[in-house]
């Protein structure tokens, strides 16, 4: 009886052992199929890229298209022009006539590059704004939106980039969007030119609270009009005035409806309006014959 368990358990130990020795075959080569699945594959080293630039500072005086990258050049490893791949920016120096001009190169597949060069710039003065009115404004909150557009398009405000050309479409203002209530306010009004250089002014914007565009008053040259069959006809020659309750003039910001067909004769319709403003028109009476 003991000769048959010590048979029995030999047994067992031996299934035992070849279990074990398989789990640990079958562990073994999941692990080895788990590092293969997950073998990581890097990219390709960078390329190498030098930029070479002119030693000599570049000198601009204003008389021709301003062009930074003029003499400049960048090549990679395998010798190929990539200079299209290089930006630039313009960083200032004690000297307001002299600049440093940063090129380098930052995109996937090249090891980042740099190089400089110095800017001189002859008869420059520096970008500056300046007021063709006094600069003192009252206005409704309604015109906050379109006011510095307002005083562009009127040349109330220009703006200089150093070098005598108008830059007055680049005037922004800086605080302008803080005012959300009637009160009397520092507008700052600034200019960046091509070189980074700006320039803030200031002036006063009073909000009154009342609302300018429900009183304006449009007076027409006269009512109606006959005009020959086939002769041209100009709706605009018929404003007389148009201005709001500070008597300040708002023609320019008249819409006119008009279906006149000088070609054919009738009776037509001219209708005289402010935008969004349908209750404040005036019509024009225009026979053709």
């Amino acid at each position: 009886m003991q000769r048959k368990s010590k048979i029995i358990i030999t047994a067992i130990t031996a299934l035992s052992l070849i279990i074990i020795i398989f789990l640990i075959l079958d562990l073994t080569g999941l692990w080895s199929r788990d590092v293969l699945d997950t073998t990581y594959t890097g990219e390709a080293d960078a390329h190498t890229v030098v930029i070479t630039v002119d030693s000599q500072p570049l000198i601009y005086d204003g008389t021709s298209t301003f062009n930074p990258m003029m003499n400049v050049k960048a090549v990679d490893d395998a010798g190929n022009d990539v200079t299209n791949l290089v930006s630039y920016s313009i960083t200032s120096t004690p000297s307001s006539i002299k600049k440093v001009i940063n090129y380098s190169i930052n995109q996937k597949d090249y090891s980042f590059a740099t190089a400089q060069r110095n800017l001189e710039l002859e008869n420059y003065s520096a970008p500056s704004i300046s007021f063709n009115c006094d600069p003192r404004w009252t206005i409704g909150e309604e015109q906050l939106n379109t006011f510095i557009d307002d005083l562009i398009t009127n040349d109330d405000i220009l703006a200089d980039d150093g070098y005598g050309n108008d830059i007055s479409e680049n005037i922004y203002s800086e605080n302008i969007n803080n005012i959300t209530s009637p009160g009397e306010y520092n507008v700052k009004f600034s200019v960046v030119n091509f070189l980074g250089d700006k320039s803030t002014v200031s002036g006063t914007l009073i909000i009154d609270g009342k609302t300018r565009t429900d009183e304006v008053n449009i007076t027409l040259t006269q009512s109606s009009v006959i005009i020959p069959l086939n002769s041209p006809f100009n709706p605009y020659d018929y404003i007389e005035s148009a201005t709001d309750i500070d008597g300040n003039d708002v023609s320019h910001d008249l819409s006119v409806s008009c279906d006149v067909d000088t070609s054919q004769q009738g009776q037509y319709t001219v209708i005289y309006y402010i935008q969004g403003l349908d209750q404040i028109s005036k019509k024009l009476t225009v026979v053709v014959s």
